[in-house]
């Protein structure tokens, strides 16, 4: 007989995070809100109706890469006419993204300033984890959702390393209204991309908010970089951006009056594994250590998690344990991120390609943007993680049956 689902819901669990203070702030740079986010919310059971947070999204229809220099499009993307507007992509603050999630959370059970120094596999198959306030607590399961430097990561792989790949992003958030006034800046997700690695990326959010974040290379050397936001005097920068275009220029000119942050990027190998001693699963970041992560890191955390639900749900329903449902996440999850690296391996090739060919600087932007196109680039943003799971777990019950 197999046991209810509904069963697993009755486990005791405790989040422990690493935020100081007494609660969420939800501050941090805007969240990309691509169809596979968009439409990974309600099965991580956040509502996502017509009237959510995701139906601002359907202001605009086209995302654009011009070139940063000229101020040339090269490249228009537009939605599906039959999208729905709440599951077209766009940017929103993470404040918001963070709400609606934490609606389906018990905030009791939320610990914060818990800084995780030590885990250790019991005998019993149990795990200890211990911080650096002295609290330790024993669990049958652990899920590391700490990051692109996961603390848990680096106890589980100790091997793995991460490192900063000298180069920055500047995130600010300015006044749309602002910006509509100088008339020159698209209603739209825009790349203005440069060489060098050097881009501006500019996009309407909800409200009045309207984002601009600058990438630019930066010394390694002598630098305290960290992965995570902090305050940033931007206006010292800002001449880093007079080769770009007029329309360019004014906007950074409006983001260095504004409160920037600054977060370094970090990266690393891909992970042979995303499970570690039978009992801990690796989720977001965490398991995916991808600079960047196609600016969908949110949406791979969302299927992330709907997976870890759904394969712990089989086993639970099989009679199974911890272990069998880490195995098939695992099975499911890794050959996806495996994939993921190709396509950034796939990015390096055609980069080189294009250095050896001599182009002149503008030839050179409009030939990376051109060459790296398509649905070789872009197929994880309409990746349905629900028709894949259901596929493996329609697998494994036809074998038993």
């Amino acid at each position: 007989m197999r046991r209810s689902p509904r069963s697993v819901r009755q486990a005791a669990v405790s989040v422990f995070n690493h935020i100081h203070g007494r609660c969420l702030n939800g501050t941090g740079h805007p969240r990309t809100l691509s169809p596979v986010t968009c439409s990974g919310l309600p099965k991580v059971s956040v509502d996502n109706s017509g009237k959510s947070f995701c139906k601002w999204a359907g202001d605009f229809k086209a995302d654009c890469i011009s070139n940063g220099r000229t101020g040339e499009l090269i490249e228009q993307s537009y939605h599906p006419e039959d999208t729905p507007i709440h599951r077209r992509s766009g940017r929103q603050r993470r404040s918001k993204l963070q709400a609606a999630l934490l609606k389906e959370v018990d905030e009791s059970k939320i610990k914060l300033s818990k800084k995780l120094v030590g885990i250790e596999k019991l005998s019993s198959g149990r795990v200890i984890i211990r911080f650096e306030d002295g609290f330790t607590d024993e669990v049958d399961f652990l899920i590391a959702a700490d990051g692109i430097r996961s603390v848990v990561r680096s106890f589980t792989f100790p091997s793995h390393k991460i490192k900063y790949n000298g180069q920055s992003a500047y995130r600010t958030i300015i006044s749309k209204s602002e910006v509509n006034a100088l008339g020159t800046i698209p209603h739209a997700s825009t790349f203005w991309q440069n060489l060098g690695g050097r881009y501006v990326f500019t996009s309407p959010l909800g409200d009045d908010d309207f984002e601009v974040t600058a990438r630019i290379s930066r010394p390694s050397e002598g630098q305290d970089h960290v992965s995570w936001g902090r305050p940033f005097d931007f206006s010292t920068l800002v001449h880093e951006y007079d080769g770009f275009c007029e329309p360019v220029r004014q906007v950074v000119q409006l983001a260095a009056k504004g409160e920037t942050q600054e977060f370094a990027l970090f990266s690393g190998p891909r992970l042979d594994r995303v499970v570690a001693l039978d009992s801990i699963a690796l989720i977001g970041d965490a398991s995916h250590p991808l600079s960047g992560a196609f600016g969908a890191g949110a949406g791979f955390a969302l299927e992330d998690v709907y997976t870890l639900s759904k394969t712990l749900e089989w086993a639970w329903t099989q009679g199974g344990g911890i272990k069998a449902a880490l195995e098939l996440y695992d099975r499911i999850r890794s050959p996806h991120y495996h994939d993921l690296y190709n396509v950034l391996d796939w990015y390096a090739g055609i980069g080189k390609e294009i250095a050896a060919e001599g182009l002149s600087v503008d030839d050179e932007i409009e030939a990376k943007v051109r060459r790296t196109k398509g649905k070789k680039s872009n197929w994880m943003y309409y990746y349905d993680i629900q028709t894949v799971v259901d596929n493996v777990l329609d697998g494994l019950d036809s074998k038993e049956n």
